[in-house]
């Protein structure tokens, strides 16, 4: 019986997602609420998986990575499900591991960098696209390693461990350092939540952290995100005042997504601009941005 219910279901997933290969794939993937959703921007077509967090599309937009909770608050348990948009088949990524989340894709589509706890300390990992060849990047410091990102060329991945941002190369060897208050200043407050991200031409780097700010109706920090130049050595704020801004995604044409929040109901909205600073544009409510690539 629940084969036939497996079954059932995996053919309603593949006849609602209507999808195939000459419409290349969906253009972005996001949080609404307790599911998460992909979308097509000319026809509007969407479709949504239910219980699912942190999802992120796959550079051809044929493919979902997501994170699956299940278990109480004293066997709770976190993983990462792989979805074919083509055919409807999910499958979890090979990581013995029971709490490990938030997958990002590498703009090349060949791998998938994670966030993984092992022997009491986060972690990253990294594995192939496929499913085969794991690796765990561990702090140089031996503190944890947090909210992985990648080069735009998808050779390197960047992190960090709330103090210092670090570069891997494919093989998992550390490449360069960064201390973050040398780097930025003293006057941003860096949480596991912040990503580091290169633009691509490799001059600034993007990132979001809490500043001291309020919203009224909210109680916690205000959050932007901000540019750092490697050249002029000077931050610029790219998200306004009066929204508190989380969730960047730095596209391959350095188009800036990300969630905002403007008053105490907490209801998210994602929203685009450049590294300019620009006017953000309303796109829709929801988190948790991520676009295809090609």
């Amino acid at each position: 019986m629940k084969q036939k219910i497996k079954l059932l279901l995996l053919l309603f997933l593949s006849s609602c997602i209507g999808l195939n290969s000459e419409k290349g794939g969906f253009d972005m993937a996001y949080q609404d609420g307790n599911k998460i959703c992909v979308i097509r921007f000319e026809t509007n077509e969407k479709v949504c998986f239910e219980q699912a967090t942190d999802p992120c599309l796959s550079p051809d937009g044929k493919k979902l990575s997501y994170t699956k909770q299940s278990g109480t608050s004293s066997h709770y348990s976190r993983s990462i499900i792989l979805a074919d948009l083509e055919t409807g088949t999910q499958t979890p990524l090979k990581v013995n591991n029971n709490n490990y989340y938030g997958a990002v894709w590498s703009p090349d589509g060949n791998y998938i960098a994670f966030n993984l706890f092992d022997n009491n300390e986060w972690h990253i990992g990294i594995i192939n696209s496929d499913n085969t060849g794991l690796l765990n990047l561990r702090s140089p410091a031996g503190n944890g390693l947090f909210a992985p990102a990648w080069s735009s060329d998808g050779q390197q991945i960047i992190t960090h461990d709330l103090t210092s941002i670090y570069t891997f190369n494919l093989a998992g060897e550390h490449e360069e350092t960064f201390n973050i208050k040398r780097l930025i200043g003293d006057k941003y407050f860096i949480s596991s939540a912040s990503r580091f991200q290169f633009s691509d031409d490799q001059n600034r780097l993007i990132f979001n952290a809490a500043i001291d700010e309020t919203i009224p109706g909210i109680d916690e920090p205000t959050e932007a995100i901000f540019s750092y130049s490697f050249v002029s050595k000077k931050c610029k704020r790219l998200t306004p005042r009066g929204m508190s801004c989380f969730d960047l995604w730095l596209d391959a044409d350095d188009t800036l997504y990300f969630s905002a929040i403007k008053d105490s109901r907490f209801l998210p909205s994602i929203y685009k601009t450049d590294l300019s600073g620009s006017e953000p544009i309303f796109l829709m409510e929801g988190s948790r941005p991520s676009t295809r690539v090609n």
